[in-house]
């Protein structure tokens, strides 16, 4: 079937080649000349807004685990999966994985989210291990890899989207041998599943119970885990009924949720019947004319990574179905990188200074270290902190006591550790006064740097020119 508008957008950023350690990292006989760091940020980016969607399913359509297969030059290089990332609340529709120093070669990545939807998929990926062969008969098997589900069910029926997510896969190479820093990757995938919202009207001028709904034989039992391949030959098709005790008032609306493959089972397959059919029987489901004046057509097939939105009218001795096929986000969306920045200042640790006044920190003159803390909370990625001590004149007078700089990684469903700057006097027997101003600045993944104003609790940094306070550290006796 032809595939359109099914992909679910994906960014990666490769980053700053810095010798690290980080919650990746492989041992590869390679000088880092020849190795690149990559930040991968995976989105999905699905339209959460629909009113009347049941809001027990939309939350759990976002990224549950996450693995990520790399595979150069006919080895398996990384194969890792990123676990915990549902919030419970809200969909996870972006996840960040840094893959630390991976040699400059012809890249091809193997993404799927959700794996635990589909029963031993888990295990099949995770054969592939790093260092082991990956020959071109291993890459058909993978691209070829067929998902399914027992007859008379679909995937995420009842509880299993809440607990294992929906199936979502793409491959996409690409030669990364002359990267540079910032070097920028768009990887398709794409949910291999496709969604129908249907929503019911009464309009019978009395109150209507609805004890079923039955669906036609339109749920296929397989498909492809990768897009790309048309249905398996060996593809069957079966009905499926959910029961319900729902109480339509006249007039009142209610829309049921669900999901099934991608779907060519014919014209006369896409039906919906109510409660026995005695009165309302199997009806088939037409679709919106796309120009006005056009007639509706039957529902023919749906694919994968589509939303077909049913509106199902309930007269008294009658109804009817009209639907409209689209891509289950509205529109397409070009995103790139989120350099809006946050971050939470604790201050200064008490007891590790003498005073303060304002933003005048008075430090101790027996060389005990004052010491500053500070989160950086966003955005989901890896960001570079360096610390500086502005003093007039040319003597110098304060030092940091450790690291005046660090890296902080935020994703993988971690929350980003706090950082501390310690600061001490270099001469603690100096009778003369002596002041020093802090600065500290944040780079970004794209290159963009912002100072840090860490006097208050809270900042933002989003690329606007604000004032910047600064602490002003003080030696006097």
């Amino acid at each position: 079937m032809k595939k359109t508008n099914q992909y679910i957008s994906l960014l990666l950023a490769v980053l700053m080649t810095v010798g690290l350690s980080s919650c990746i990292k492989e041992d590869y006989a390679v000088s880092s000349d020849e190795t690149a760091t990559v930040n991968l940020m995976f989105t999905t980016r699905a339209d959460l807004n629909q009113d009347g969607v049941d809001e027990d399913a939309r939350i759990h359509e976002g990224i549950k685990t996450l693995r990520v297969i790399l595979v150069q030059n006919g080895k398996v290089i990384v194969n890792h999966k990123a676990k915990g990332l549902d919030k419970g609340d809200a969909p996870v529709l972006s996840q960040t994985i840094t893959f630390w120093q991976i040699p400059k070669a012809q890249s091809t990545f193997y993404a799927v989210a959700n794996e635990e939807s589909v029963e031993g998929l888990g295990n099949k990926l995770a054969a592939y291990t790093p260092e082991s062969a990956f020959n071109p008969s291993d890459d058909q098997e993978l691209r070829g890899e067929i998902i399914t589900v027992q007859t008379g069910t679909i995937p995420g029926a009842a509880d299993d989207i809440a607990t294992n997510g929906l199936p979502i896969a793409g491959i996409y190479s690409e030669d990364l041998s002359n990267v540079e820093d910032g070097h920028i990757l768009r990887i398709p995938i794409t949910r291999a599943v496709a969604k129908m919202e249907l929503t019911l009207t009464n309009n019978t001028g009395a109150s209507f119970q609805l004890d079923q709904v039955a669906m036609g034989s339109f749920f296929p039992n397989m498909t492809y885990l990768f897009p790309g391949n048309a249905l398996p030959e060996s593809v069957t098709y079966a009905a499926y009924t959910f029961k319900t005790n729902a109480t339509l008032d006249e007039g009142a609306t209610k829309t049921f949720c669900f999901y099934f493959y991608e779907s060519n089972a014919g014209e006369n397959a896409y039906t919906i019947q109510l409660n026995n059919g005695s009165e309302y029987g199997a009806t088939p489901i037409l679709v919106e004319p796309e120009e006005e004046g056009g007639q509706p057509t039957p529902l023919t097939s749906v694919e994968r990574n589509t939303c077909v939105r049913v509106k199902g009218i309930i007269e008294s001795k009658a109804w009817t179905l009209l639907a409209n096929v689209l891509p289950w986000q509205h529109e397409e969306v070009s995103f790139d990188f989120d350099d809006t920045m946050s971050y939470t200042s604790e201050g200064w640790k008490e007891g590790t200074y003498r005073s303060k006044e304002g933003n005048n920190i008075r430090l101790f003159n027996d060389q005990r270290a004052a010491e500053l803390n500070f989160t950086i909370t966003a955005p989901s990625s890896l960001v570079r902190w360096t610390a500086e001590l502005l003093e007039e004149g040319d003597g110098h007078y304060f030092e940091f006591d450790g690291p005046s700089s660090g890296e902080v990684f935020i994703g993988d469903a971690t929350s980003a550790p706090m950082q501390a700057i310690k600061v001490r006097v270099i001469n603690p027997d100096d009778e003369d006064y002596h002041e020093a101003t802090l600065r500290v600045v944040a780079t970004l993944l794209n290159g963009e740097s912002y100072e840090l104003d860490l006097t208050g609790k809270s900042g933002t940094a989003s690329g606007t020119v604000e004032t910047i306070n600064r602490y002003t550290l003080i030696q006097a006796r």
